[in-house]
């Protein structure tokens, strides 16, 4: 059975002190507190201002979630010296979930709470991997922008990857140095050195847009540049490797 510890009631307190330092309509912000709870407890260092929650640990703030072994809260004062957290670092076996269906791994999380970003990390030789559906995106760092809405609701506004990305889905497999995911506006656009893999087709770019809703992807030039940038088109007499690159179902647990 789930212990729920006193992390959990640290979170909702220091929670509180921050919304009632702000206007009346923050405090609407407070029905969804930040919650973190642990199987095996935690450790509080109180002149340090951090707390360590360990054993399948799950962190909660509105309708988004991130599982992992351990986590670490920093708490800090704000400007009317009421203690508020800021930032929480997740360690290990990381999986985040996200309210359309967006789930992503990794190896290490780290949730700055005053910037709305989720930054993701991989080990040494390891990738982070998103997925939507039947898209996968592996990358070698992965940043979550979460947007604050009118009623004070958080939601995902764009995924951003850099290094080394690659873009699989059943058809094809695109690669690039950059990507962003724009959930809202369904599209996904890669950037940088841009190969396109599809059957015994290759496509050769500036940058490639695909869109989640039409499952068309189109490879592109660029046109805030003077130099000759050619999209180009190899046909090879065998299938080019595009295998899919989906990692095993991940659930919450």
């Amino acid at each position: 059975m789930r212990l729920i510890t006193a992390f959990f009631i640290l979170m909702a307190c220091t929670m509180s002190y921050a919304m009632a330092s702000t206007s009346e309509s923050m405090k609407e912000a407070s029905k969804e507190p930040l919650v973190i709870d642990s199987r095996d407890g935690l450790k509080c260092d109180r002149e340090k201002l951090t707390c360590v929650a360990v054993g399948d640990v799950i962190i909660r703030k509105g309708p988004y979630e991130m599982h992992s072994v351990k986590a670490n809260a920093f708490m800090k004062k704000n400007a009317q010296g009421k203690l508020e957290i800021n930032r929480v670092e997740a360690q290990d076996n990381v999986r985040f979930f996200g309210i359309n269906g967006e789930k992503a791994t990794a190896d290490l999380a780290i949730y700055d709470m005053d910037q709305h970003r989720i930054d993701l990390k991989p080990a040494k030789g390891h990738q982070v991997v998103v997925w939507k559906d039947e898209y996968v995106l592996l990358s070698d760092f992965i940043y979550i922008h979460l947007k604050e809405m009118d009623n004070k609701k958080l939601e995902l506004d764009k995924i951003v990857a850099k290094g080394h990305v690659k873009l699989s889905s059943p058809d094809e497999l695109i690669e690039g140095d950059n990507a962003i995911m724009t959930p809202k506006s369904k599209l996904i656009t890669i950037t940088g050195n841009v190969k396109a893999n599809r059957t015994q087709v290759q496509l050769r770019g500036s940058y490639a847009k695909v869109n989640l809703d039409t499952k068309v992807s189109t490879v592109l030039k660029r046109d805030d540049v003077s130099t000759d940038q050619r999209v180009k088109v190899f046909i090879y007499p065998e299938e080019v490797e595009k295998k899919n690159l989906r990692p095993s179902g991940l659930v919450k647990s």
